[in-house]
């Protein structure tokens, strides 16, 4: 008897455990394709920090630091490059996601993310930087039988394009590729490395960049200049490997163009004299990563300057307001009037106030009050009443209510006092 109750009890532990074993599997199933598509998310907009990206690879074990995008499409009917019914097949894509989700994981080991319009971006981590010839035709084979597979199973069109291998952190630009070699091609699967890219293309690319660097520079934000700063040189090395002099070149154009539009903007022009050690210290360069650490540490400091001539700008503002305060706390000051007195918006004046002074605007307006109180009932016979309007108070009984939360003591006691 005791041994079956023991082979009940061990039955019943080990329904509990896989009962357990369920529910974390359905659990994994839910979270996972969460941060997966959270980790796509981030790349595709470039709206991360670094240590989000390494939580999301720690999380989903990626150890790679490479990868390459690739973008499947999908509509009723292929006519040329394009994809008809759109939206209805994003509706049905959306209904069957798990579904392709599980189809694709046997064609492609990559990671996928949630459908966006008529696509669904999957992100193929590996290790090194390059696709070899037979990698790349592995893949799109694969992604020609994904393709065959779902539309079979599904009733509608799929198309897969891949972009070519880059820094995680360049995930965007290889989706770009993925979605401009379907449009390049009517073929069911492309692949960005099959591509013929012309040296126009390529100049466009870096113009580009150079745009939103100048720009992200100019309003001084220092992250975002950068990691474009960063990408910038990625163009350079790849385009111009063995010619050092035009990535010298390059490097020093860009970086004149982004002191000459900053130091216009705060008011004064570089003096050239200061420029002149520039092209040196580039010659003494040997290596291409010496030339990228000297560009990227230069376009930060520039991006600085703005930055730090914000920081005497606000903190110019917050004094100029301080000291209108002073002078005007017996009137009926509002947060409007003293913003526009120092020309900023009342919404930005009020955070940077706040950022300077560790204290809002009316905190310290009633602060300054009472301190003035304080000095009339110690020096004067004045009364209560009396007091509250020199200090800006129409009301006594508010003032009085004021004066006890910042002293602990009404403004009765506090005279008593002297």
């Amino acid at each position: 008897m005791g041994n079956n109750l023991f082979a009940a009890d061990s039955g019943s532990s080990i329904d509990s455990i896989r009962s357990t074993m369920e529910k974390v599997y359905e659990k994994l199933e839910t979270v996972v394709p969460i941060i997966e598509n959270g980790l796509i998310q981030d790349l595709l907009f470039r709206e991360y920090f670094k240590e989000d990206i390494d939580n999301y690879k720690t999380l989903l074990g990626i150890k790679a630091e490479y990868g390459y995008m690739a973008c499947l499409v999908f509509g009723r009917e292929q006519i040329g490059n394009y994809m008809t019914s759109a939206v209805a097949a994003s509706i049905q894509a959306q209904k069957s996601y798990r579904e392709i989700h599980k189809l694709s994981e046997g064609y492609i080991d990559g990671i996928m993310g949630s459908v966006m319009s008529n696509k669904i971006p999957i992100l193929i981590p590996c290790t090194k930087k390059t696709l070899s010839y037979n990698a790349r035709n592995a893949a799109i084979e694969k992604g020609r039988e994904l393709c065959k597979t779902l539309s079979e199973k599904f009733d509608m069109n799929f198309r897969i394009g891949f972009g070519s291998v880059k820094h995680l952190e360049r995930m965007a630009e290889s989706y770009e590729e993925a979605n401009a070699v379907l449009i390049a091609t009517t073929c069911q699967v492309a692949h960005a490395d099959d591509m013929p890219k012309s040296r126009a293309e390529s100049e466009d690319y870096s113009k580009e960049i150079e745009k939103k660097l100048l720009n992200e520079v100019l309003l001084g934000n220092m992250t975002e200049a950068t990691a474009l700063a960063q990408k910038f040189f990625d163009w350079l090395k790849d385009n111009y490997l063995d010619d050092k002099d035009s990535i010298r070149l390059k490097c020093l154009e860009l970086v004149f163009l982004a002191e000459h539009a900053v130091y216009e903007k705060i008011g004064k022009i570089k003096d050239l004299k200061t420029r002149s050690g520039y092209f040196m210290e580039l010659m003494e360069y040997s290596s291409v990563s010496e030339m990228r650490l000297w560009f990227i540490g230069e376009i930060k400091k520039t991006a600085y300057s703005i930055s730090h001539k914000k920081e005497e700008n606000t903190k110019s503002a917050v004094i100029k307001a301080k000291a209108f305060i002073n002078e005007n706390y017996m009137k009926e000051l509002s947060l409007d009037e003293v913003s526009k007195e120092v020309n900023i918006s009342s919404y930005y004046f009020s955070k940077v106030f706040k950022e300077e002074t560790g204290e809002n605007f009316i905190d310290y307006l009633t602060k300054r009050r009472i301190e003035a109180a304080k000095k009339f009932l110690k020096t004067t016979n004045k009364s209560m009443k009396e007091i509250s309007l020199i200090v800006g108070y129409s009301d006594p009984n508010y003032f009085s209510r004021n004066f006890k939360k910042i002293t602990g003591k009404t403004p009765t006691d506090y005279a008593a006092l002297r």
